[in-house]
């Protein structure tokens, strides 16, 4: 493209070039094409314009033209205003970044965060690399600081579909409050901040007729309800993957979004050829994933195939250790499956056997595998437990039927969106409109929002305070890194204000983390983090071995 020259008023000439060859003049000015521009044709044949009429080569070279007319017409850039700092900020200069120790809990996933911040504004988020055990950026978390700038998130409060304010919202929503002898109940995605527990605790308090729920839409409650059988307590072990020597994972695709994002950190750890060995790793699925991609040996097999080859394995094992066989259905890999055997065995407190099935019954024979390897407090830990999941299936199921019997007068949502996410959504629509009253708490206008009379925005998780105990004896604490963009207001501010509180969410949290976790406030808002020294006395010493019926499957 040839360089061309703008007069503006007659008074000023600019050239513009495309490339450094316009600007040594080595291109031909005067016909920049060969050819002559068809554009006659072009212009007589638009409306009926076809191959046969106008050529492909005819054509590019109009769309050349034209995008470059286009491009030349709008090139002066606008010019920005900025307006110094009347009092500059300590620790803001400007053009350098300035980072924010913080952290981010959603969708079942954390992370400690350093957040980059350049001019107040957060743009980046990279890993503060804590704890070891667990907690890592997975894709979702990292594309989330764009949720801050979304333009679809609410500006306002909204009352019966109409924007309104926090005063009036307020004043209605308490009069409800206090006026309904029946259920008033907070659905929530699993909620891991002890200060909001306590909250909630608190709102009971006032409202005694108040109860949350915890509903995940990913549920992993086969394997809380599978560590309830076997250790007579709900949790979810942290797993090392970089510990171990044989992994032998049934459709759990944990270098992916299976638990916890650290998984694929550790397991990179172990395969590394430069030290001189790498962990083994089996996988069986019935679709290809990231995790059964990078396996040593990839198994396709039904979903329904799950259980036959798990209780083939456990079967195996059971005749290696001399102990009394389940005698399982044979597979169509038995000779594999006894190879698998012999190398778990080999590997005893050094290996890992998964699943990521949504049976309970088949997570308490992968338990027992577990055990009999003697991988529990090895490569798997019973002394630091996740927190992350909480969400119990028959929970959400018992509210469901209660909001259809019209047993709740008042439901909230939390960083939940059931409406989307439920498979039995005709039976969840249906008691919805059973209930009088319908808070949501929602960053947009989703699903589960559009059924509700009042939407109270919740602030984004780069505007608001928080903590967080993800795993045994770890505390994280989430700052905020720039002020409300809209007119939105923190949830546990929200309830503050339903309890005619007249205190402030930053306030009970400092007190509360004070007293109960920290007394040294300033040092973990700086490190992001707090670790607490926990009892080494693990779950193992209760765990009570029994032998399963291959009936029960």
């Amino acid at each position: 493209m040839q360089n061309v020259i703008i007069k503006k008023d007659m008074k000023e000439e600019k050239k513009y070039f495309n490339s450094l060859g316009h600007q040594d003049d080595k291109v031909n000015k005067v016909n920049e094409f060969d050819e002559k521009l068809p554009m006659d044709a072009m212009l007589e044949n638009a409306d009926t314009l076809s191959a046969s009429s106008t050529s492909r080569r005819d054509f590019l070279k109009f769309l050349g033209f034209s995008s470059v007319a286009a491009t030349l017409a709008s090139c002066e850039a606008p010019v920005v205003k900025s307006i110094p700092y009347l009092n500059k900020p300590e620790t803001i200069t400007p053009g350098n970044p300035t980072y924010y120790a913080s952290s981010y809990f959603s969708e079942n996933v954390f992370a400690s965060l350093l957040v980059k911040t350049r001019e107040g504004r957060p743009i980046l988020l990279s890993s503060n690399n804590n704890p070891e055990y667990g907690g890592g950026i997975n894709a979702r978390c990292q594309a989330s600081v764009l949720s801050l700038y979304d333009s679809n998130r609410l500006k306002n409060p909204v009352m019966k579909a109409e924007e309104t304010s926090w005063e009036s919202i307020d004043k209605v929503i308490v009069n409800k409050l206090k006026n309904t002898s029946q259920k008033i109940v907070l659905v929530s995605s699993t909620i891991i901040s002890p200060s909001t527990r306590s909250l909630l605790d608190n709102f009971t308090k006032k409202y005694n007729n108040f109860s949350y729920v915890f509903y995940d839409a990913i549920s992993k409650d086969s394997i809380l309800s599978s560590h309830k059988r076997c250790f007579g307590k709900s949790f979810i072990p942290t797993y090392r993957f970089d510990k171990a020597e044989v992994i032998v994972s049934f459709d759990a695709d944990f270098l992916s979004d299976w638990l916890d994002p650290i998984h694929a950190k550790q397991y990179t750890a172990n395969r590394k050829p430069e030290n001189g060995k790498m962990s083994r790793h089996y996988h069986f699925e019935s679709l290809l994933s990231v995790t059964g991609a990078n396996a040593d040996k990839r198994v396709p097999l039904k979903t329904v195939e799950q259980t036959k080859y798990i209780l083939r394995l456990y079967d195996e094992l059971l005749k290696i250790a001399n102990k009394k066989s389940i005698n399982s259905n044979k597979t169509n890999h038995d000779n594999l499956i006894q190879q698998i055997a012999k190398e778990l065995w080999k590997n005893q407190k050094k290996s890992l056997v998964v699943s990521g099935s949504d049976n309970t019954d088949l997570q308490v024979v992968v338990n027992e595998i577990n055990k009999l390897l003697g991988n529990y407090e090895n490569t798997l830990s019973t002394s630091i437990v996740s927190n992350i999941y909480g969400g119990i299936d028959d929970d959400i199921n018992k509210l469901i039927q209660d909001m259809n019997g019209g047993q709740i007068d008042v439901i909230m949502f939390l960083n939940s969106n059931p409406a989307y996410t439920l498979p039995n959504y005709d039976a969840f629509a249906s008691g919805m409109k059973k209930v009088s009253t319908k808070i949501s708490f929602s960053e947009y206008l989703d699903e589960t929002a559009s059924l509700c009379n009042y939407v109270c925005p919740n602030t984004n998780y780069l505007e608001s305070w928080g903590d967080l105990n993800p795993y045994t004896g770890f505390y994280a604490l989430q700052q905020p890194t720039i002020s409300p963009l809209f007119n939105s207001r923190q949830v546990q501010d929200s309830l503050l204000k339903w309890m005619e509180s007249e205190e402030t969410y930053y306030e009970y949290l400092k007190n509360y983390f004070s007293k109960n976790i920290s007394n040294n406030w300033n040092k973990v808002l700086h490190d992001g983090f707090f670790n607490r020294l926990v009892s080494s006395n693990s779950l193992s010493k209760k765990y009570n071995l029994f032998f399963i019926e291959h009936k029960k499957y």
